[in-house]
C-alpha cells in the first residue's frame, strides 16, 4: 500500500484553456477532480476486505493488472456509511500519475467544463466536509463545487 504515497503537484486549470471534472457527492456536497486524474468510474465492483489494511480501506480491487486499494472516503472523514450503501457503491479510481486508489463515493454525478478564472482558492473555514484537504472551489449553477488535494487525501487515508 506504500505505493500510494506517491505524489505530484495537484493542478486545477492551466492558465488559457478550460479543463473538464468529474463531479461526485459526499454528504450533501459536492467535490470535483480533474477529468485527466480519473481513471475510471465503476459501480458495485467487489471489493476484497483487507482486515489488516488502515480503518478507512474498504479493501482492494483487482482490475486489469492492477490491485487497487479502496478508500472509503465517508469513514475518512468520520460519517456513517450513508447512502453509498444503500444505493450502490460508487468508485471513482483515481490515478495521480502511478498509484491508482479507487474512492468510495456517494454517487457520481457528471462531468463538467470550468475556466480556469471559476476555480477559486478557498478561505480555511470554508474547506468543505473533508476539511484541510479541499484547496478551492467554484460556482457552477447556483451550487457549489469543491476541489479536494487528491494527493494528500490519498496518502494520508492510506497511511493511517
Amino acid at each position: 500500500m506504500s505505493s500510494t504515497t506517491c505524489r505530484r503537484p495537484g493542478r486545477i486549470g492551466s492558465p488559457s484553456q478550460d479543463q473538464r471534472f468529474v463531479t461526485f457527492i459526499l454528504d450533501g456536497g459536492e467535490y470535483a477532480v480533474n477529468v485527466s486524474d480519473v481513471f475510471g468510474i465503476y459501480r458495485d465492483l467487489p471489493v476484497v476486505p483487507d482486515p489488516d489494511g488502515p480503518r478507512c480501506l474498504d479493501g482492494v480491487v483487482q482490475f486489469r493488472d492492477f490491485q487497487i486499494p479502496v478508500v472509503n472516503l465517508r469513514r475518512f472523514v468520520g460519517l456513517g456509511e450513508g447512502e453509498s450503501r444503500r444505493s450502490g457503491r460508487w468508485i471513482v479510481i483515481v490515478n495521480d500519475g502511478s498509484c491508482p486508489v479507487g474512492l468510495v463515493v456517494d454517487r457520481v454525478t457528471e462531468v463538467v467544463q470550468l475556466s480556469p478564472q471559476s476555480v477559486k482558492p478557498v478561505a480555511d473555514d470554508h474547506r468543505g466536509l473533508v476539511g484541510g484537504y479541499v484547496t478551492a472551489a467554484a460556482r457552477l449553477g447556483g451550487r457549489d463545487l469543491f476541489f479536494p488535494d487528491l494527493n494528500r487525501l490519498i496518502h494520508d487515508a492510506i497511511s493511517q
